[in-house]
């Protein structure tokens, strides 16, 4: 029973977020806690409720502008306790933006879009993934009910309570390994297959862009601006600044080491780029950079401003990851069939197979 409540524990914290167990603050008054009182759950904040309260702030702030009024010093200053990566993208845009008089309004619209479509995209992504989670739940809790059950029941399986503990707790193994391969399948769909260490990529590629646009509007060359801005994303995501180049003249050899998505051939079917693979959130953020620096090559040698392809390409990025997510998402209810195929079911079904077994050996010796 210790080794089942264990279990569920560890998942029910892995499905509903990362929750650690901690001991209460003591308070200034000697007293002794309750036993029940030591320990308490506290779940991690949610990247949703960091957006919430960026919204609310360049929403603010935007108002403001927007009414003909200046934002106080003090909201002004609200910025810098925004939670990374924010803090450091408001310094860098809209605070560089405003210490050099240039127009404030264009690139703060653009910030607080780019925060809502986050938040929103977070959110339906955890909504669609949440069936997975709670399958993923329901069947690390079914192994130790059906065992449980079970053996109040049937005859005979308090007479082997030994071997049935054993049955159980293989059964549970197998169940509680199904729950977690669904949870990272969910986890997975969620990121457009993204691995853990890239997913700092969601925001740091139209970060930096935004970066790199404030800073060709305050009178920078685009190519130091992409310079510039390249060094700044390296500390955040140095594989997308290697990916993306330091330099705007960037080789064709170096796109493709770096992993870029090739383009399909003129033979290949069309149903081929639509099939979903682990790395199509990757290849997407990845395509950015390079299309924005062919932008910026052709924008260069024909001497025209930048901003507004740079723009387009930063709406693109915007459209492809939640295509991306939709799509990962899509076939989530078919990839969470091959963990319940493969651990849950013979788990299951192996453990009634061994109480029946137990029952009829009870009832009869000689079977």
């Amino acid at each position: 029973m210790a080794l089942w409540a264990i279990e569920i524990w560890l998942v029910v914290g892995l499905v509903f977020g990362r929750f650690s167990l901690i001991q209460k603050p003591t308070s200034e008054k000697i007293r002794i806690p309750a036993p029940w009182t030591a320990f308490r759950w506290r779940r991690s904040p949610r990247p949703e409720d960091e957006l919430d309260h960026v919204v609310e702030l360049l929403h603010e702030i935007q108002e403001t502008l927007e009414c003909g009024a200046l934002p106080s010093p003090e909201r002004w200053a609200r910025l810098h306790s925004l939670p990374p990566p924010w803090q450091k993208l408001t310094q860098s845009t809209l605070l560089r933006l405003r210490a050099q008089g240039s127009a404030v309004l264009p690139t703060l619209r653009r910030l607080r879009s780019l925060a809502e479509r986050q938040r929103a995209t977070l959110g339906r992504a955890r909504a669609r993934a949440a069936q997975a989670q709670a399958q993923a739940a329901l069947s690390a809790a079914l192994a130790p009910f059906l065992g449980v059950t079970l053996y109040g029941m049937l005859p005979g399986l308090s007479e082997r309570l030994g071997a049935w503990t054993l049955a159980c707790a293989g059964a549970l193994l197998l169940t509680g390994a199904g729950a977690l391969w669904m949870q990272r399948l969910a986890e997975q769909a969620r990121w457009a297959g993204l691995r853990a260490s890239e997913r700092a990529w969601v925001l740091a590629a139209p970060a930096g862009l935004e970066r790199f646009l404030a800073q060709v509007r305050s009178g920078t060359p685009p190519d130091l601006a992409w310079l510039e801005m390249v060094a700044e994303l390296r500390p955040e995501a140095p594989a997308l600044a290697h990916a993306w180049g330091s330099t705007v003249w960037g080789d064709e050899a170096a796109d493709a080491n770096s992993g870029f998505e090739r383009k399909p051939s003129a033979t290949a079917p069309e149903t081929s780029s639509r099939t979903p693979t682990p790395s199509q959130g990757r290849a997407c953020l990845l395509r950015a950079g390079r299309e924005v620096r062919r932008t910026l090559q052709v924008a260069l040698m024909e001497g025209r401003p930048c901003t507004e392809r740079v723009e387009a390409v930063l709406s693109s990025l915007q459209e492809d990851w939640d295509s991306a997510v939709e799509e990962a998402l899509s076939v989530l209810p078919h990839q969470v069939l091959k963990p319940l195929f493969l651990c849950i079911a013979p788990a299951i079904f192996g453990l009634l197979a061994t109480a029946v077994f137990f029952s009829l050996e009870a009832l009869w010796p000689t079977f």
